[in-house]
């Protein structure tokens, strides 16, 4: 066999196995959003220049030996290419069928976020039945078969001699086709990007047509550049003059407060974070009726923020924005960053300096994805996890501890913190509302909102303990969700990020509803300020109770593929790949709300680079 001839029925086999890939990635996926066959087979030629770009990086080793046979011609091929392609087409398959099965869990192409849940594996793991697994894995062995099967399939053990004297110009002839192949990677890689692939508004057929190990490489390479130099889109000067505006340094320390929500400036607080539970749960919200019903009942008993938007799609992130009120990252998580932590503010921080006691409970590993590393530098002082429970009966699922036992043993730390006589600050975090969905409890056919529901039955148990006790009349409940869920959603759904906010509790001045458009970092910002403290070393947060923001009022939220941003001219969500908005509520206002959102992304980064040194 000739070495051109090699090179590109390889090339063939290659570019036929991303587009069963991506075949199979349809198959997989398109119930999230439904798509026509002619959309189907435009996204497959779409990603033609991606697939070219992987694969002439993936034949430049082959192509090298093709030369190298030109001097010795009896050189074994074969034993050359064979252990290469072993491990190239493992690597290429491991991402292709990872990025076409995960993608229902997660809606965004596989990149760099893998390799935190790799330092991490708990917590994929956990989210996935054994059975699910064990597809996965029969699919990738299936895959293997065919990617390494072709290649190795069409390497000869010698390619056609070529007798031709040195210097002769049928060499030469030769020898100048091929070398200009040796940089056709590098100028291809120059030449496109991810959002080569992307020709419609609809995010799915857009990641159809994007090339998985493509993306993947173009993340890790994107996020080797120092974090002020990866998402630029303006001068220094102007990003800064935009955020300056959107986020006025305010200090409200010893100021009167106009609109006081409690009785008492020192409550006793607990926060209940809850799990997943975006609007679509919530019936105060306009969700499900049967997921939330002691949520919603106490909405009505207390204080509904019901126009809040989560900064992000993880805990990791959720849980900074809410407890730091902190911006979120679309490709970085603070919580996973440690020589960051010691440098961002906290509720907990804030509380102990004002002589609080600072406890946070989680039933799941606390380790897991830095989550006790961030809460240790946070502030929180006593910290209990599913290793502080004695009986193995007692871990119920395969995130660990069950929301029934966790709840339960909430309500007894609470009261000994009591009798020490200091005001208290505990955090809760629920974790039974997340895959696999298993839990012992059968309000709902449904098995996703019967794990809402599960979660909502024991929170309700420990609010109704906690009325009855001494505790509650000097107690401010909140409650939270760290994110939402793609239920029936996509990112390009707004609703997707909406999530509830409850302040319950004898600490509640009284029930009213609270419509300011707010985002998630700025929760504790405004408990801060109905508590009479300053809140000026928290740079990403708001007093939603002031005039000032209340007639500026925003929610910014990121995902690994985009942003949102949202204020009283509409709302805007934009492809960071593409660079190009693909949903636009009203049209009128969309540019500078976009050009709001990228300054807030580049100034976000500028801080982060210097977080990081």
């Amino acid at each position: 066999m000739s070495r051109k001839k090699y090179l590109i029925l390889t090339a063939c086999a290659l570019l036929l196995f991303f587009a069963l890939g991506r075949i199979g990635f349809i198959m997989n996926n398109s119930f999230i959003s439904p798509c026509s066959t002619i959309d189907c087979i435009i996204s497959l030629f779409c990603g033609i220049p991606q697939d070219v770009t992987v694969i002439s990086f993936l034949l430049f080793y082959p192509l090298c030996i093709a030369i190298c046979t030109i001097d010795y011609p009896n050189m074994n091929v074969r034993r050359w290419l064979i252990p290469y392609y072993i491990v190239a087409c493992l690597v290429l398959t491991l991402i292709v069928v990872v990025d076409g099965m995960m993608y229902e869990h997660w809606e965004f192409k596989l990149d760099n976020c893998i390799f935190s849940y790799a330092s991490s594996p708990e917590g994929a793991t956990s989210s996935v039945s054994v059975g699910y697994i064990i597809g996965v894995v029969s699919v990738f062995v299936a895959a293997y078969a065919v990617c390494l099967g072709s290649c190795l399939m069409l390497i000869p053990k010698h390619f056609t001699a070529l007798s031709l004297p040195q210097g002769s110009p049928q060499r030469t002839r030769f020898m100048a086709r091929v070398y200009p192949l040796i940089f056709l990677p590098w100028l291809l890689l120059m030449a496109v990007s991810v959002g080569t692939s992307y020709w419609s508004k609809n995010l799915f057929l857009n990641h159809v047509s994007t090339n998985s190990v493509f993306n993947l490489a173009a993340s890790v390479r994107h996020d080797m550049r120092s974090y002020d130099k990866q998402f630029v889109y303006t001068t220094d000067q102007e990003a800064t003059e935009i955020v300056n505006q959107l986020f006025p340094k305010t200090n409200i320390e010893n100021t009167v407060i106009e609109d006081t929500l409690l009785n008492t400036r020192t409550p006793n607080i607990l926060f209940i974070q809850l799990e997943s539970c975006g609007s679509v749960f919530v019936e105060a919200l306009g969700g499900a009726k049967e997921s939330s019903p002691n949520l919603t009942r106490y909405a009505k008993e207390g204080i509904l923020f019901d126009n809040v938007y989560a900064n992000s799609f993880r805990t990791d992130r959720g849980t900074v924005s809410a407890l730091s009120s902190y911006v979120s990252y679309p490709t970085a998580s603070l919580m996973l960053m440690p020589n960051t932590l010691d440098k961002i503010p906290s509720l907990a921080h804030s509380l102990a300096e004002k002589g609080y006691t600072t406890d946070y409970q989680y039933g799941g590993v606390i380790a897991n994805m830095g989550k006790e590393n961030y809460l240790r530098h946070a502030g929180f002082q006593n910290l209990t996890s599913v290793a502080d429970y004695d009986l193995p009966a007692e871990v119920a699922s395969s995130w660990g501890a069950n929301d029934s036992i966790t709840f339960h043993h909430a309500f007894d730390l609470m009261m000994e913190r009591e009798k020490s006589g200091k005001p208290w600050l505990f955090g809760q975090q629920a974790l039974s509302s997340h895959e696999p969905w298993e839990v012992d409890y059968h309000a709902c056919d449904n098995p996703i909102l019967n794990a809402f529901a599960y979660t909502d039955h024991h929170m309700g148990l420990l609010i109704e303990r906690l009325k009855k006790s001494e505790l509650w009349d000097n107690l401010l409940v909140i409650i939270y969700s760290d994110h939402g869920f793609l239920y029936n959603q996509t990112f390009q759904d707004p609703e997707y990020f909406h999530i509830p906010v409850v302040w319950t509790g004898g600490a509640v001045k009284q029930p009213r509803t609270i419509h300011t458009l707010m985002s998630q970092s700025d929760l504790m910002t405004t408990v801060l300020g109905q508590m009479g403290i300053s809140h000026k070393q928290f740079p990403w947060g708001h007093d939603v109770m002031t005039k000032e923001y209340q007639d500026n009022a925003f929610a910014y939220c990121n995902f690994p593929a985009g942003l949102m941003y949202m204020d009283k001219t509409g709302t805007t969500i934009v492809d960071i790949h593409a660079d190009k908005p693909v949903y636009e509520s009203e049209t009128k206002g969309s540019a500078l709300r976009e050009k709001k959102a990228k300054a807030i992304l580049q100034k976000s980064y500028d801080e982060l680079n210097e977080l990081a040194k």
